[in-house]
């Protein structure tokens, strides 16, 4: 997440013609470097985040010049690009053959720990728990106990021997706080949207962005580091567009 936001700042000041540093081949140069040190984190998210954000300011940088045979020649490049990392890069290759397989429900094994897989078994159990506890939820102390129940009660060795948590965050508020939490969460998110209507900031878009991938994945209030990059970002962005 922090090397995402870092990249969109960096991608969206050099395609407004700015940079965050007087040096361009330095600012080119973090550039590549977060990116390298991005696809090395084999987070499967970073790189959907990453792809999205940077292919979207590539198109809108192109469309604004008109040069339309240059984005259909990127576009064509990136598809044989990836397409070479899933052929050749083993961990690439790995990570997306265990997305593929995950969406198979059936031939899910009960005990396995592998992230996309268990995030299917935790998903399921998670419904499982709202449709018991829909409107208030199970208590913000008592989600995880829930969750382990169900892992129990359904076989799911490597969910139960992990205390595996949500994987997701709109989840993991709808166990804990019910159906008026979770309204309340998501009016947190998008209730500044309403509020300064056009006159939100882009950035204050991408952290959007950034955030809500990474809540449909990961239960990412639940650390340290998640609950830091929310409330310290989100804070400075709505600050600084009141100021």
């Amino acid at each position: 997440m922090y090397l995402v936001f870092a990249l969109c700042f960096l991608l969206s000041e050099m395609q407004k013609g700015r940079a965050l540093f007087k040096s361009k081949v330095f600012s080119l140069s973090l550039i590549v470097f977060f990116s390298v040190f991005n696809f090395m984190l084999a987070s499967k998210m970073g790189w959907l985040c990453f792809i999205f954000i940077a292919g979207f300011l590539f198109c809108k940088q192109l469309i604004a010049l008109k040069k339309i045979k240059l984005l259909i020649s990127g576009f064509l490049l990136v598809c044989v690009a990836m397409f070479s990392l899933y052929k050749f890069v083993r961990i690439a290759n790995e990570k997306v053959n265990n997305l593929f397989a995950a969406f198979d429900e059936k031939h899910i094994d009960p005990a396995t720990t592998e992230s996309s897989a268990v995030r299917v078994l935790v998903w399921k159990s998670a419904s499982q728990v709202i449709s018991e506890n829909f409107w208030y939820g199970t208590g913000s102390g008592n989600a995880e106990t829930e969750l382990i129940k169900v892992y129990d009660q359904h076989g799911y060795i490597g969910a139960k021997e992990k205390k595996l948590n949500a994987h997701n965050q709109f989840l993991e508020v709808f166990v804990a706080l019910g159906f008026y939490g979770f309204l309340l969460f998501c009016s947190l998110l998008l209730l500044p949207l309403f509020i300064y209507k056009g006159k939100f900031p882009m950035y204050g878009f991408w952290f959007l962005l950034i955030v809500m991938i990474n809540f449909s994945v990961e239960s990412m209030l639940q650390t340290q580091a998640g609950v830091v990059f929310f409330a310290f970002f989100y804070s400075v962005i709505l600050i600084g567009k009141k100021s």
